[in-house]
């Protein structure tokens, strides 16, 4: 099989999908993306990266920095309700 290699223009050091900062140590997770690589804080915040990049895109090129997601290690402390108020995937536009 032929490795198809995807130039890279740009690395984000912030989760896209929850807006921690992320550097070599700590990230878990890192995908490549019309040439921009993200990295992620979590396996959860990828995931979610990996099922709807197109509109985590769309929306990070309208204004943000994130999509607003509330990965586990910003939830650690919460209570169970606060939990699950944050479980559900991100309403993206």
């Amino acid at each position: 099989m032929q490795d198809i290699s995807v130039p890279v223009h740009h690395t984000n050091q912030v989760d896209p999908i929850c807006g921690m900062p992320v550097n070599g140590s700590s990230v878990i997770a890192e995908a490549v993306y019309i040439g921009v690589r993200y990295f992620f804080c979590s396996e959860e915040c990828y995931q979610i990266f990996v099922h709807t990049a197109v509109q985590c895109i769309t929306e990070l090129a309208h204004g943000g920095d994130n999509i607003g997601h509330r990965c586990p290690s910003q939830r650690s402390g919460e209570s169970d309700s606060d939990i699950r108020d944050h479980a559900e995937s991100p309403t993206l536009v």
